[in-house]
């Protein structure tokens, strides 16, 4: 299959490149996990880690009413991405930590960030956001995430780490209560219809290549109907 490059793919990988957090909010159908798994890919060739976190599976197997359950899913999710072999020394250092689970999100990205090399960077893909939108510690853990840019002046590794929410929802539905500041930062990635140059760049070379085969069968059935027709007459 064909991948069509599109204006937002560039812009997502520029803003990644540059450490900046990014919200890709829309319907579905519209590329979002293409356009991720396309973006990792990239990100990683440079040498940037990256983890894939599904929020709908994580969701789907933890209680909405156990949040240490699902800060726990959350947390190996992003282990196991990463493909650090982590797994066990997290658990070490869990058992150390005497706060909530909800607490450690920042604790946790730290952590990694300083098993990596000083100018490593790190991007977390959120994906499925919407999925979260009717938990009741929801608010709470897009709070965390928003903490994690809003620390970096005291914190200065988290220069090198952002983060990347896929989902169909609007960045309004993020944090609903008042007593938290909005999610209003990183850049918002609007993935739209393709324009007639992004879609003439991908099908043309194929269109081309198509138009050649053809041309050439054509040729030859003439060729051959000719040749019948001539040993007939």
């Amino acid at each position: 299959p064909t991948y069509v490059t599109r204006e937002a793919d560039q812009k997502l990988l520029n803003y990644l490149q540059q450490g900046e957090y990014c919200v890709v909010l829309n319907s579905r159908q519209m590329g979002k996990s293409s356009l991720r798994v396309r973006t990792t890919r990239q990100l990683r060739a440079e040498g940037i880690f990256c983890a894939n976190v599904d929020l709908s599976f994580i969701t789907t197997n933890s209680s909405n009413d156990n949040s240490e359950q699902w800060y726990y899913n959350f947390f190996y999710s992003v282990l196991e991405s990463l493909d650090l072999n982590l797994q066990d020394k997290f658990s070490h250092w869990l058992q150390q930590q005497s706060v909530s689970q909800a607490v450690l999100v920042e604790r946790l990205f730290r952590w990694i960030l300083n098993k990596l090399k000083p100018q490593q960077k790190l991007v977390i893909f959120i994906d499925e956001i919407d999925s979260l939108i009717n938990v009741p510690f929801k608010d709470n853990f897009f709070a965390l995430i928003r903490s994690c840019y809003d620390r970096r002046a005291e914190y200065p590794e988290l220069e090198r780490l952002c983060c990347c929410l896929l989902g169909v929802a609007s960045a309004n539905d993020l944090i609903t209560d008042k007593t938290h500041t909005p999610f209003n930062i990183g850049y918002n990635i609007e993935l739209t219809g393709l324009t007639l140059n992004e879609a003439k760049s991908a099908l043309l070379p194929g269109l081309q290549q198509f138009s050649i085969k053809l041309t050439t069968e054509i040729n030859h059935q003439i060729k051959s109907r000719q040749a019948f027709d001539a040993l007939h007459t």
